[in-house]
């Protein structure tokens, strides 16, 4: 099929929102692999949660949607796109086998952030995580040394994984008789730690097993979308 520039709104953000509304029933869905490249040249991949698309955030008056996801501003990862910001999420739906390849460029949006548009959207997100979520943030940081006997993940309630998962594991409800939540799960404002990933959309790559089809967008320069069909 030869090369066609697709319409303003992207048509595989239209394939993708129907990913996932059809994938609902499915918690796992919500989780995504992020693949960066670490500042030695070596790559790195993680799995992530989905806290939505954002269209127009990067790109004001574009209708562009910007994947969103949130980390504590002191793990790795954001030390490595600040290093090598380009990156590609994979995102499998297991009840329509399809897989999505999402790559771009990500821009992190942490407490010193100075553009109001993005400030504002990591407000947002923030307003819309759980406790569990928020305080995961002010766990220890990130890959330092675990001692024995310290509290944290299911025994401290903080993380996201049990929001994703129905209440199991880190970030799940809290325990009966544990302490009441710290001013940080309440907080309309974000915590300091508390990073916003955008991940600006610049190729995608979908395939659909069950129609035995493959997709492949580019945004070119200007923003114009080519889409080609391809073998799987």
């Amino acid at each position: 099929m030869p090369a066609s520039t697709a319409a303003a709104l992207p048509s595989w953000s239209g394939a993708l929102a129907r990913a996932i509304e059809r994938n609902t029933s499915t918690p796992a869905a919500r989780y995504l692999q992020l693949a960066t490249v670490r500042p030695d040249g070596r790559p790195t991949v993680r799995s992530v949660v989905f806290r939505g698309l954002r269209p127009g955030v990067l790109h004001p008056g574009s209708p562009d949607p910007a994947l969103a996801i949130v980390t504590d501003g002191r793990t790795a990862k954001v030390a490595h796109l600040a290093a090598h910001p380009h990156a590609e999420a994979a995102w499998y739906f297991p009840d329509t086998r399809e897989q999505f390849r999402l790559g771009g460029r990500v821009t992190a949006v942490g407490a010193m952030c100075g553009e109001p548009a993005l400030a504002a959207a990591r407000e947002e997100v923030w307003a819309g995580l759980s406790p569990g979520v928020r305080e995961w943030h002010v766990c220890p940081e990130p890959g330092s040394v675990r001692n024995r006997g310290d509290r944290g993940g299911e025994e401290a309630g903080a993380g996201p994984a049990a929001e994703v998962m129905g209440g199991k594991g880190r970030g799940g409800s809290r325990p009966a008789g544990s302490a009441a939540p710290t001013s940080t799960a309440t907080s309309t404002q974000p915590h300091s730690h508390f990073t916003l990933l955008l991940l600006d959309i610049e190729a995608v790559d979908h395939v659909d097993l069950g129609a035995d089809t493959r997709r492949v967008w580019e945004r070119q320069v200007g923003g114009k979308w080519i889409v080609r069909e391809v073998w799987p």
